[in-house]
């Protein structure tokens, strides 16, 4: 913290607080994203934020008239690009974790929602708090790489696959089961 010393004419030093550290902390980049988020819930959407997933925490689950979005915050900093030869790029680290990481929440929200008889698709967005995109929007297949202030308009932008009362038992059953931890490679009902 810094301070001011103030040194009166007689008597001890009296120290004050600067005027620097009088200001309000700023938010989080996951909380700007939940921020940006929270502005579909007008529009009949609920927004789970910081659900465990076994030993693993997703940022965001979005359930609304368009399906499941499981949000991912990324703050790196750098240029997020295609190479010419298709390639997904960073300026600075390995987009491929990010993708990866995003896949596993992804199936993991699927994994529960099977579990009691709900199949719809559950897209990936990563919200780039920082990063930068050469070419706009990047869409990997099942993840889509946006500037965090346009994920609620993706979001809003997709197809209306889901009436309210389906979106309520989707929250309802994330918000009661939670969501698994990590994809294993051998299924349950199998035996080993």
């Amino acid at each position: 913290m810094q301070t001011e010393v103030e040194k009166p004419a007689a008597g001890p030093q009296v120290a004050k607080k600067s005027l620097l550290s009088r200001r309000t902390p700023r938010p989080s980049r996951q909380d700007t994203v939940r921020e940006v988020l929270m502005s579909l819930e007008e529009d009949g959407y609920q927004v789970l934020s910081n659900t465990k997933a076994g030993q693993d925490r997703i940022d965001h689950i979005v359930v609304g008239p368009t399906g499941v979005f499981v949000v991912m915050t990324n703050d790196w900093r750098g240029r997020f690009y295609l190479k010419r030869d298709g390639w997904f790029e960073h300026s600075r680290m390995d987009p491929g974790q990010v993708v990866w990481r995003a896949n596993q929440h992804i199936v993991a929200v699927k994994r529960r929602l099977r579990d009691v008889g709900i199949k719809v698709p559950v897209r990936g967005v990563v919200a780039l708090t920082r990063g930068k995109l050469r070419e706009g929007a990047i869409d990997m297949g099942t993840v889509m790489f946006l500037h965090a202030p346009d994920t609620a308009r993706y979001i809003r932008a997709g197809h209306r696959s889901l009436a309210p009362e389906q979106a309520a038992r989707i929250t309802d059953i994330i918000v009661r089961r939670g969501i698994p931890g990590r994809v294993s490679h051998r299924s349950a009902n199998r035996p080993s």
